[in-house]
């Protein structure tokens, strides 16, 4: 394909993880357990960005910005051939349902292209709407679900721009 976008399971990076590592032993072997069964999916990542490379084809890969995931020496390929374009989520509608309550998620999109870069990169919120934190549960479509769950898929105006964008690039 001319482009693979690829979004490597986040939570085993994140900030929470992070610091629940160093809460006990048992923590840090549970969590250091789920890195371990990510490694695969790591490891695919970088060998489709040389793919894509080779074949002058585009290679994106989207993380959370607080994701330590990115910084791993797996990733020194990936962070080499790739531009990281750093966006607001809230700045394309990333809100709670059928509320106007905005979800500040701080992103990013490790991308071979230059338009996509400059399409996402800056989007930064100007604090003009309040925020809700990303914590606890809300209820869609009547289940409960977690917000940092409910964060982890796209909201619609992301999906559509960047679908958008990548369908116009050749």
């Amino acid at each position: 394909p001319e482009h693979i976008w690829m979004a490597p399971e986040c939570g085993p990076w994140s900030g929470w993880n992070r610091l629940n590592m160093g809460k006990s032993s048992v923590m840090f072997d549970l969590i250091s357990q789920k890195q371990e069964m990510q490694m695969p999916h790591v490891h695919l990542c970088r060998r489709i960005c040389e793919y894509q490379g080779r074949l002058e084809r585009h290679f994106h890969l989207e993380q959370p910005a607080g994701s330590s995931l990115i910084q791993m020496d797996a990733f020194a390929f990936i962070r080499q051939h790739t531009m990281a374009a750093r966006f607001d989520m809230c700045r394309l509608g990333l809100r709670i349902p059928k509320t106007n309550r905005f979800l500040k998620k701080r992103s990013q999109v490790l991308t071979t292209s230059r338009q996509l870069f400059h399409e996402l990169n800056g989007l930064l919120c100007a604090n003009q709407h309040s925020h809700q934190r990303i914590e606890g549960s809300i209820s869609v479509n009547g289940q409960s679900q977690r917000l940092t769950s409910f964060c982890a898929t796209y909201c619609q105006g992301f999906a559509k721009m960047v679908a958008g964008k990548l369908c116009k690039l050749h």
